[in-house]
C-alpha cells in the first residue's frame, strides 16, 4: 500500500467532475485546475494532462479497477504528493462506479464534486464523442502501450494490424459504446451544460457562480479563453450537424 501524508492531502484542494461521456468533462476540468497554475489545453484528445486522466485511463484498463479502486486511488495520490500537486480538477466517469463517490470522501473528505448536467442536449453529445473520442486516430505508440495493458495476445494482434495500416482509431479498441443518457451520482455542485458549451450569454454568470461554490477567484483572462474556445467548438459541432 502506497504511503503518503494523508492530511496534507485532505486539506488540499480537490475536484471531480462527474459527467456524461461527450459533455466535456475533461475541458471543464482542465479548465478549473488552470486557475491553480496548470496549462490550459484546448484539446483534450491530443494534448493530454496524464494527471487529470489518471482516474480515467487506469479504470479502462485495470479489469480489477472496481473491487481495488481504493488501492488505485492511494496510488494516485501518491502521485499527486510525489509531484507537489496540491491543487487538482479531475474528469471521472463516476456513472460506472456510483459508489465511489463514498470512497473518494473517505480518503479526502473535502472533495468537491462538479455535476455537468447536459440533458437538454443529449444528441450533441452523443455525437461529440463520436467525433472527438471514437473516431480520433490512435498515432501514439505509447499511448497504444498503455491501452494493450492486459489483453490477450489475439487482442493484441488485431489492434497491431490497424495501427501499422495506420487506421487505428479509439472505436476500434473499445467498440459497442452505449448511447444513452447516464445518471450522474454526485451530489455537490451542478452546472448546465447549455451555460458553459452553447448559450454564452449566460456563460459569465455561470462561471462566477462556480468559482464562489468552489472558493476560487475568477479569472478573466482565462474566462475569455474558454469562451473563445467553446464559441468555436460549437461552430464546429453545429457545422458538423449540418452534415449528417
Amino acid at each position: 500500500m502506497p504511503t503518503y501524508d494523508l492530511e496534507k492531502v485532505r486539506n488540499n484542494k480537490f475536484i471531480v467532475v462527474d459527467y456524461q461521456d461527450g459533455a466535456g468533462g475533461e475541458f471543464i476540468a482542465r479548465f478549473i485546475s488552470s486557475h491553480f497554475g496548470h496549462k490550459l489545453e484546448f484539446d483534450q484528445q491530443q494534448n493530454p494532462d496524464h494527471t487529470q486522466k489518471w482516474l480515467n485511463s487506469n479504470s479502462i484498463v485495470n479489469p480489477d479497477w472496481d473491487w481495488n479502486f481504493e488501492s488505485y486511488f492511494e496510488t494516485f495520490l501518491l502521485h499527486c504528493d510525489q509531484h507537489n500537486i496540491k491543487e487538482i480538477a479531475v474528469p471521472y466517469h463516476l456513472y460506472k462506479w456510483p459508489d465511489h463517490v463514498r470512497k473518494i470522501c473517505a480518503k479526502v473528505n473535502n472533495t468537491r464534486f462538479i455535476k455537468i448536467n447536459c440533458d437538454k442536449h443529449i444528441d450533441k453529445i452523443f455525437l461529440e464523442f463520436d467525433r472527438k473520442v471514437s473516431s480520433r486516430p490512435i498515432q501514439d505508440f505509447f499511448e497504444l502501450q498503455f491501452l494493450l495493458q492486459n489483453k490477450n495476445k489475439q487482442y493484441v494482434d488485431s489492434v497491431l494490424k490497424l495501427y501499422r495500416q495506420k487506421t487505428l482509431t479509439y472505436g476500434d479498441m473499445f467498440p459497442g459504446h452505449q448511447h444513452q443518457l447516464q445518471t450522474l451520482p454526485s451530489n455537490d455542485i451542478e452546472i448546465q451544460y447549455e451555460d458553459f458549451f452553447c448559450n454564452f450569454d449566460k456563460t459569465t454568470h455561470a462561471y462566477q457562480t462556480l468559482c464562489q461554490e468552489l472558493d476560487i477567484d475568477p479569472n478573466h483572462d482565462l474566462l475569455s479563453l474558454l469562451l473563445d474556445r467553446n464559441k468555436k467548438n460549437y461552430q464546429s459541432l453545429n457545422d458538423h450537424l449540418s452534415k449528417t
